[in-house]
């Protein structure tokens, strides 16, 4: 299913996030403040009304899938200029239907949350001997009391599973 999302003005932020182990703090800390904005919410809670239009009532795993599968396989994966992490509002992604790994990990915690999931973001290192350098989300399912990962880097990616770490996973509520 297709749903063709709004196309508001484009709203990118260039961060300059340094360097050290408080970078990962700062960019959740964006990711945060994006995924909770008021506004970016009211945006994006008719998309995700209308991609779960006809997902049965009280069918958590199947409305977290049909988000994510259209945040997953719709929205085109595409890296960041080079030497400078950039990070854009879940409005923006809809607009531009690309991003990285943040821009559609907050896209889809977005979205799952304005539809009355709790979301978290998780970080990890994807490659070994390398600092974090990958961001997704983790979804909280009610019926099962457990928290399922959502990966949508790459596309048909297993629903429910993540890539593989090379150092633990730091989770932010």
């Amino acid at each position: 299913m297709y749903v063709s999302p709004p196309r508001p003005a484009r709203r990118v932020s260039l961060l300059n996030l340094g360097e050290g182990p408080q970078v990962i703090d700062r960019l959740v800390e964006q990711l945060q403040k994006f995924k909770r904005d008021p506004q970016e919410l009211a945006y994006v809670r008719k998309v995700a009304l209308d991609l779960v239009t006809d997902v049965g009532p009280h069918d958590d795993l199947g409305e977290i899938r049909r988000v994510w599968e259209y945040v997953r396989d719709g929205i085109r994966y595409v890296r960041d200029v080079a030497n400078v992490d950039t990070l854009q509002s879940p409005r923006a992604t809809l607009r531009a239907l690309q991003g990285d790994c943040d821009d559609k990990a907050v896209l889809l915690a977005s979205l799952l949350e304005t539809i009355g999931f709790n979301t978290r973001f998780v970080v990890s290192a994807t490659i070994p001997r390398h600092s974090y350098n990958h961001v997704y989300i983790e979804a909280f399912v009610p019926k099962t009391g457990t928290w399922i990962p959502l990966e949508t880097s790459i596309a048909g990616f297993p629903f429910g599973h993540a890539l593989p770490t090379a150092e633990p996973l730091r989770r932010f509520a």
